[in-house]
């Protein structure tokens, strides 16, 4: 039997992908120790690798590696927010995770999430689209925060009051329905 969805999964990329997030993960569960200090060095390394990855073979959304290798491309390309300029992110990583949504090989909320990570750190400690939360389940600060339901809503997402209610996570004061 066939599983829809799965007969061009580019194996040999899934392969690689897996690889990479294999030390991605073992460097981050050591960070504690000798091992720990290569943190950046394997995000800077994942950076390229997925650059690389791009611009060789496309963007390799669902139809290249199916559902769940997608969401491993994500979780190492939420590191890449860290090592990309911001020139480099504003001309090649913003404009191409924005029309790969748009034709539907990532989700609008995968672009606002890695959008919001990269924006926060760049824009003052605020985010653009209010996913990022912290750990004692408040939002991080939002940019123009009067603003943000109607840049939610550009992208199809919920308005904040209606994540925070699903969430269960508090609405930031200055917030206003």
């Amino acid at each position: 039997m066939e599983f829809i969805g799965y007969r061009n999964i580019n194996y040999h990329i899934l392969i690689d992908i897996e690889k990479w997030l294999e030390v991605d993960q073992f460097v981050r569960s050591k960070n504690d120790s000798c091992i720990g200090k290569y943190f950046n060095e394997v995000d800077s390394i994942n950076c390229k690798n997925v650059i690389n990855l791009i611009n060789s073979k496309g963007f390799p959304g669902f139809n290249m590696l199916g559902i769940h290798s997608n969401d491993i491309l994500f979780l190492i390309m939420h590191a890449t927010t860290n090592y990309a300029s911001e020139k480099y992110w504003d001309s090649y990583f913003k404009p191409l995770l924005l029309s790969e949504a748009k034709k539907g090989n990532i989700s609008f909320s995968s672009y606002a999430f890695i959008f919001d990570r990269y924006y926060y750190y760049l824009n003052n400690k605020k985010q653009y689209y209010g996913l990022l939360k912290t750990s004692t389940r408040e939002y991080l600060p939002i940019e123009n925060i009067k603003e943000v339901d109607k840049r939610r809503a550009e992208l199809g997402l919920p308005p904040l009051w209606m994540d925070s209610k699903i969430s269960k996570i508090k609405l930031p004061d200055n917030y206003i329905k």
